[in-house]
């Protein structure tokens, strides 16, 4: 092993720690100050991340699979258009406050910081250590989701299953990608009790958040996994009793808990007249359908989350009428706040990742992965990842990265004790 080999081995287990770090503290506070600002831990972390690790992700840039530099290259646009859009918009005015124009920029450097520490990481990963390494993580997130779990219910008396990666209504996406690395590694015979027991608990996991997101992604996955897999080749028996018992378990999840019935419930008004302000934002003329408002401009959620104001209230008053302060749903925050511009971007981004799903038919392990990070641009209709919920966007640009963009899954790891066991190739 060579010593640059060494170093990013190093550095790319900080993964790990940066998971454990992302669960427990809050990355918000300012670096400064006792109170939250611009210069906001996270953005010093992800910042430092990124320039340490430049070097390898500058030699392993080149070794990127097409698919891969595409998939980077069209986020690398749309989020440069919406940096853009920032710069050049008019302060919004927040509970009657004109709010600095540096706030509508944050989110935007904030989404770049974050595919870009994810990208630093997995690039400084050796490949053959890679693999290992993404089996850690998933494990260690889905670990401390249930630790962190109890003091935020003391905190807030919020039973639903939530962590410092992401809130009940998204931390099932993190969850779902860790869930589909630790079910292939089961398969292959990688820590095989370990995997099936991870997997289990990200499952229940899920099935905790009360997200109905949630269960609509995991159908999704399980239905584009299975038919993508069966035209290539059949799905292993264990896998299918696995799903069997897991539909068996939803089922009774709903029928028998107030919060299994809670999904049943598909109303929701303040998201109904989030959509009714968007309309009237979005169609206001026909430079704000093609262009959109600018971004910050109708959901200028992050100064809230920031500090500039003590309490984000549930819903804001806008020229355009009753909002809420942030938009659930990222294609809603393209298309009003970036345009047909910006859709069609984020529309090519998503279409690069479902067609990885096919090219990848033929590798088991890859195809599985991919379509749990496909299926997860269907919850975009319900919440923001990618330009807000900064730590699941790491975890989410880290999965798509190491498998789409370099195959680390159906590539041979020599680490020891990462051999496929007899039984794993039998099956």
């Amino acid at each position: 092993m060579t010593r640059s080999e060494r170093y990013g081995r190093v550095l790319g287990w900080g993964l790990v720690p940066l998971i454990v770090v992302m669960q427990f503290a809050n990355l918000r506070n300012s670096v400064v100050q006792a109170r939250n600002d611009l210069l906001s831990v996270d953005l010093v972390l992800y910042g430092a991340i990124t320039l340490l690790c430049l070097p390898w992700t500058l030699r392993a840039f080149g070794e990127m699979t097409r698919a891969g530099r595409w998939i980077l290259g069209v986020f690398a646009a749309l989020a440069g258009y919406a940096l853009g859009s920032s710069f050049f918009g008019e302060a919004p005015m927040v509970l009657g406050v004109p709010v600095h124009w540096s706030y509508q920029v944050m989110p935007d450097v904030m989404a770049i910081l974050s595919a870009t520490t994810a990208l630093s990481l997995v690039a400084a990963m050796p490949p053959r250590y890679r693999r290992a390494q993404l089996w850690w993580s998933a494990l260690v997130l889905i670990v401390t989701c249930y630790a962190s779990w109890p003091p935020r219910f003391t905190a807030s008396r919020e039973y639903r299953l939530a962590s410092g990666i992401g809130g009940a209504a998204v931390l099932y996406a993190a969850l779902l990608l860790a869930l589909a690395l630790l079910v292939v590694e089961a398969l292959r015979g990688y820590r095989r009790w370990a995997s099936v027991i991870g997997a289990v608990a990200a499952g229940v996991g899920i099935l905790l958040t009360g997200s109905r997101a949630a269960f609509l992604c995991v159908g999704l996955f399980v239905a584009v996994a299975v038919i993508a897999r069966l035209r290539g080749r059949d799905l292993p028996r264990s896998l299918w009793v696995a799903i069997g018992v897991g539909a068996a378990g939803v089922v009774a999840f709903v029928a028998l808990t107030p919060m299994g019935q809670r999904l049943l419930v598909l109303q929701d008004r303040l998201r109904e007249a989030n959509v009714a302000t968007s309309w009237r934002a979005w169609s206001e003329s026909w430079e704000s359908l093609l262009l959109g408002q600018g971004l910050g401009q109708v959901w200028p959620w992050y100064p809230f989350e920031a500090g500039y104001f003590v309490l984000m209230p549930r819903t804001i008053w806008t020229r355009w009428g009753e909002s809420m302060p942030h938009p659930h749903s990222t294609y809603l925050l393209v298309a009003v706040e970036l345009g047909v511009v910006g859709l069609a971007l984020l529309a090519l981004l998503v279409g690069a990742v479902w067609w990885s799903v096919w090219k990848l038919r033929e590798q088991r392990a890859a195809c599985i992965v991919t379509a749990a990070v496909a299926a997860s641009t269907f919850g975009w209709l319900f919440d923001t990842y990618l330009f807000r919920n900064f730590p699941l966007a790491i975890w989410w640009w880290v999965v798509l990265i190491s498998v789409v963009g370099f195959r680390s899954l159906h590539e041979p790891t020599t680490e020891e004790g990462c051999q496929p066991s007899a039984a794993s190739a039998a099956s």
